[in-house]
């Protein structure tokens, strides 16, 4: 299915997700399962200083990942996405998905990445079924994940990439297609 405007972004010419169209899981479980994972990473995240909404600004993709070696399937979330261009903060250009931002760059960019990972079903037994951990890494300057982890060119935004976690199977976008009422969507790139 192709992937419709979110919250304006084709106005800008913004492609947020890898390619214009998107799949949902036949099972729908598996769907709403993964909204739940947003939802509740949104929800739960200023308990922890990690003020993000589900936007196409901040909080809208995560990306799927296999780790074979140690048996787990997980999903690196990026909240933050686009922090708005402020001269003294942020004078960073991200292109055209940045256009329009309110996102602030502020010490909750430290918390962005989060990790949710189980066991891949072939390392369970069918006695017990893991619905996974959620951890959100704290990548703040001077810790061991802002100087091992985060490459030089995007310590600014400090981002994490899937691959160093495992083989990257596909994006996952939880996106609000909605247009006066939110209406927001799974979409498997």
């Amino acid at each position: 299915m192709e992937v419709p405007d979110v919250e304006g972004s084709k106005e800008f010419q913004c492609e947020l997700t890898r390619t214009p169209y998107g799949r949902r899981f036949i099972n729908e479980e598996l769907n709403s399962y993964l909204e739940f994972l947003f939802e509740l990473i949104a929800a739960r995240g200023p308990d922890i200083g990690l003020n993000a909404s589900l936007s196409r600004y901040d909080f809208f993709h995560g990306h799927l990942f296999l780790a074979r070696e140690t048996g787990r399937l997980g999903i690196l979330f990026h909240a933050k996405e686009y922090p708005s261009y402020e001269k003294e903060s942020f004078p960073y250009n991200m292109g055209y998905c940045q256009i329009g931002s309110n996102v602030a760059y502020d010490d909750s960019m430290n918390l962005r990445n989060i990790l949710w990972l189980a066991p891949l079903p072939s390392n369970s037994s069918k006695g017990w079924v893991a619905p996974g951990v959620l951890v959100v890494l704290d990548a703040r300057p001077g810790g061991i994940i802002y100087r091992d982890i985060i490459p030089d060119y995007v310590k600014f935004a400090r981002t994490i990439y899937e691959d160093d976690f495992g083989d990257v199977a596909v994006d996952v976008n939880y996106l609000n297609v909605g247009n006066a009422v939110p209406d927001y969507q799974i979409f498997i790139c």
